[in-house]
């Protein structure tokens, strides 16, 4: 057959057809007017034949039958083809697929991008074969189907994207609806009643009446505006009327469901299904689906699923108790992976536990193995990670908008390891996501629509993270959210591969885990309202000198309720403050101050609860230094030091010269140094007397503390020296050695 009866048989059938050049993908005639009107026969005979190297059917149109035609473009050779019905496929020059289809409803044009999918809907062309370069795969006839929209939604997702909406169910609307789905729904409806040709009064009256029906009703003026929307376009908005009272197919891989029940999403390896669980009776039930209201909700089923980058438990297994459960999550990271202290294995199995719980709390950290190549971060990573709550592994992730869908997909714990993404540009972006992600409500990536600028696109990104770094962030928000473990390596020997047996082991633990979850979350959910509680970090940390940052990432690990662990929270809170400290530009300038004020008191002894010296004397009730003017307050337990005096001593101490050799110059640039650390960085008060002169105010508790803190720091300083000079060590004291002064104990 030639090109023009190929041509003509499907002009047959009712539709209308547009000569081509292929290789410029260039229709030869003007041809909008075919996508309403009907072609004659008399119009097809004219057509430039002679000229064209192919054809277009315009899609959408109504054939003879009564269906319309639509396409499914898939532009990828790597294409699977049994992820849509069996149909007529041709194959495009590019190497990818046409699906051709009878729909008997009818749809506009979509495209997915990042997907490399396109639905070709009403207007739209597709250039059939026997174009240049197209050719037909099979002797199937387009495959008659019911809506040619739910099918592309479907393969969306089974790509890893997230589907559009675009079927309105009426029945389920007209019953009412609960806040912050009020406006959406009534704008559906006053379309509807408009595509039923009520007036713009009838609608107005019958919209009002169904605003009774709603949890809470809108104003009258948001109804009218709803009534102007829907009125004010000379076509009403391209909404899909399902006036059927048939439930609507919603996807998901965990729903908390009315009456107590917990729908988790699980696979065997061949099917996909919901582990429901009954809070009543502690029960388990294995189900395909779940049905609640007006909606059917079905696990995912895509080819991540498959392929393993996305895990799940397959069965519920008994653990005994939450002590038991804790050890055997520990034994098995113990086995496949060292690490480093005691107390960061003890930080990875409480991750763990929280990551099972993350979506009932309003903000978590992040877990973060910092080494160089071959200190065990990917081991680390995959051992802790495999364990997690739905850990989604991101490797292979090659643009932003596939880590997007996916993590919005999913919802579950991510696993980044900065060695996967050499793109710079992409790991930039999977910085930009870390800085949102850590938080429930503003965890949201929003872009614009490609296809629609008016469109926003949002993706929720919230969620637990493990990451795998060189490097610590430039970004000190984004450093101090996560808890940091430092890798090293092996001391003793341990599995260089993770297979059969690591998987089989993973899988028992991921079932016990889910067990877990499901026995504590009604619990948690409660015990994660307490972090409301404006008293609570008072409660945990009492005095302890700590940020408002690291007390906030540490709490929701503190809810988790373990015993062992709250007893070390406050010294783990401490050792995150003195990390921080240690990176901040001014640590080392404020110790050098306290050290300067404990100089200062040093001229004063304590005896019998009172400070006492041979150069003091007293005026106006106040005991004071001749020379290095301080007061003393006995019964309040308090000190004041004239920001003057302190700032001498300091420039003493630093540069070994006498008082009268430091220059005025040297004062101003000091003080006002030590100004800033004193009331950001110690938070103390600093007030100014009659004469202007600013005073330092302390408790005599501060001077206790800071002399314990600098004899530890400087024992280790000592230690470290002697075996600097055994060893040949640098002469530098690593801040690890400092660090570890605070927790001679042997951790937080």
């Amino acid at each position: 057959m030639t090109l023009k009866e190929n041509a003509k048989a499907y002009f047959d059938l009712g539709l209308n057809i547009v000569p081509f050049n292929v290789k410029q993908k260039k229709p030869l005639i003007e041809w909008k007017q075919w996508q309403t009107e009907r072609q004659t026969e008399k119009d097809f005979e004219a057509l430039p034949w002679n000229e064209a190297t192919g054809f277009a059917i315009v899609c959408g149109t109504k054939a003879k039958n009564g269906l319309h035609f639509l396409v499914i473009d898939c532009d990828s050779a790597d294409f699977k083809l049994n992820l849509l019905p069996t149909t007529q496929i041709e194959k495009t020059p590019r190497g990818g697929y046409h699906f051709l289809y009878w729909s008997f409803e009818n749809a506009k044009g979509s495209k997915v991008s990042d997907l490399k999918v396109e639905l070709l809907g009403q207007g739209n062309l597709c250039i059939m074969s026997p174009s240049e370069g197209y050719k037909t795969l099979n002797d199937n006839a387009p495959t008659q189907v019911n809506n040619i929209n739910e099918i592309f939604q479907k393969l969306i997702l089974q790509l890893g994207g997230r589907p559009k909406r675009e079927i309105v169910n009426i029945q389920s609307l007209l019953k009412g609806v609960k806040i912050g789905e009020r406006d959406n729904a009534a704008i559906r409806l006053a379309v509807y009643w408009r595509k039923k040709g009520l007036t713009r009064n009838e609608t107005f009256k019958k919209l009002a009446e169904w605003n009774e029906l709603n949890e809470e009703p809108l104003s009258p003026e948001i109804i009218e505006q709803k009534v102007q929307s829907a009125y004010s376009t000379p076509e009403p908005y391209n909404f899909v009327f399902d006036e059927e009272s048939k439930p609507k197919i919603v996807f998901t891989p965990f729903l908390e469901a009315e009456e107590g029940f917990l729908c988790e999403q699980a696979f065997d390896g061949k099917k996909v299904y919901f582990l429901v669980y009954d809070s009543k009776n502690g029960a388990v039930k294995r189900q395909s689906t779940f049905k609640q209201g007006d909606n059917v909700y079905q696990p995912i089923l895509n080819d991540e699923v498959f392929n393993g980058t996305v895990l799940f438990p397959n069965a519920p297994i008994e653990y005994g108790s939450d002590e038991q459960l804790y050890n055997k999550v520990r034994a098995f990271m113990d086995y496949w992976h060292e690490s480093s202290t005691v107390e960061d294995r003890e930080l990875d199995v409480l991750y763990i536990f929280l990551s099972y719980i993350y979506d009932l709390l309003p903000q978590l950290p992040y877990r973060r193995n910092l080494a160089s190549y071959g200190k065990g971060k990917s081991a680390w990573e995959e051992t802790l990670g495999y364990i997690c709550y739905r850990p989604l592994i991101l490797a292979g992730s090659d643009t932003a908008k596939s880590l997007v869908r996916r993590l919005d997909l999913w919802r579950g714990t991510c696993l980044i390891d900065e060695a996967d993404f050499g793109d710079s540009t992409l790991y930039g972006f999977i910085t930009k996501i870390l800085n949102i992600g850590y938080d429930r409500k503003t965890g949201w990536y929003q872009k614009c629509d490609e296809n629609d600028s008016k469109k926003t696109l949002s993706f929720h990104v919230y969620g637990p993270k493990l990451l795998a770094t060189r490097k610590e962030f430039k970004d000190i928000a984004l450093e101090s959210r996560c808890l940091t473990v430092y890798g090293q390596a092996n001391k003793t020997p341990k599995p260089l591969f993770r297979d059969r047996q690591f998987l089989e082991q993973a899988q028992v633990l991921r079932n016990k885990l889910i067990l877990w979850r499901f026995r504590n979350y009604t619990k948690f959910k409660t015990e994660a309202r307490k972090l409301e509680n404006p008293n609570l970090a008072h409660e945990v940390y009492g005095d302890v000198d700590t940020s408002s940052r690291i007390e906030q990432i540490l709490l929701p690990l503190y809810i988790l309720g373990n015993p062992h662990f709250q007893t070390k929270i406050v010294s783990l809170a401490e050792k995150l403050q003195t990390i921080q400290d240690e990176k901040d530009p001014d640590y080392e300038y404020l110790l050098k101050i306290k050290q300067a004020i404990i100089d200062l008191t040093d001229e004063l002894q304590e005896q019998n609860g009172e400070f006492i010296a041979s150069d003091l004397q007293e005026e106006n009730g106040e005991l004071r230094t001749k020379k290095n003017l301080i007061q003393v307050f006995p019964q309040t337990q308090k000190i004041k030091i004239l920001l003057t005096t302190l700032t001498q001593k300091y420039l003493t101490n630093e540069t070994g010269q006498d008082s009268e050799e430091i220059t005025p110059g040297m004062k101003t640039a000091a003080g006002r140094k030590i100004k800033k650390i004193i009331t950001e960085n110690l938070h103390l008060q600093i007030s100014v007397d009659s004469k202007k002169g600013r005073w330092v105010a302390l408790h005599f508790k501060n001077l206790t503390t800071w002399k314990q803190e600098l004899k530890q720091i400087k024992e280790k300083q000592d230690s470290w020296f002697k075996i600097q000079q055994t060893l040949a060590l640098p002469d530098k004291v690593p801040n690890q050695v400092l660090l570890s002064s605070k927790f001679s104990n042997g951790g937080p």
